[in-house]
């Protein structure tokens, strides 16, 4: 099965509702190899129209692993246009706290990682972009 991006539904929610994490509103699943994507914020106050939105925190569960990670969004590579048109985003991955028993398969994880975000596109299920592109760094660093 292949990543999909939905609404986090009842079920799901009550499941992961004892690990303390924070499943809200949507996700990117691949139910049939226990791993999920998902969202919690983006730095800064959007009601201040001068703040720095390009850095997001980020749940992401690995076969019982949780991994906390910053996504940083570079707004000068980036290009949105108008609803359902097209659309490019390029991310880099800026931090990841990785559990040192998850440390063995670091490689799998990122790779499981990239396609985590090539599914989630431009927001979750919410996506409008038809022709949604991206770019995803993962720096030497990380891997």
């Amino acid at each position: 099965m292949a990543f999909v991006s939905e609404r986090v539904r009842t079920e799901d929610a009550q499941k992961y509702a004892t690990q303390q994490v924070h499943l809200h509103g949507q996700w990117t699943v691949d139910r049939e190899n226990g791993i999920w994507l998902c969202k919690i914020r983006e730095s800064g106050d959007p009601r201040e129209p001068n703040e720095d939105r390009s850095h997001s925190y980020w749940d992401f569960y690995w076969h019982g692993h949780y991994i906390t990670l910053w996504m940083h969004t570079d707004l000068s590579k980036s290009s949105v246009g108008r609803p359902g048109g097209p659309c490019h985003e390029y991310r880099r991955l800026s931090s990841i706290d990785l559990p040192v028993a998850a440390e063995p398969y670091r490689a799998q994880i990122l790779k499981d990682l990239e396609a985590a975000f090539l599914a989630y596109k431009d927001c979750g299920y919410l996506s409008t972009s038809t022709t949604f592109t991206q770019t995803f760094e993962i720096p030497e660093e990380f891997r």
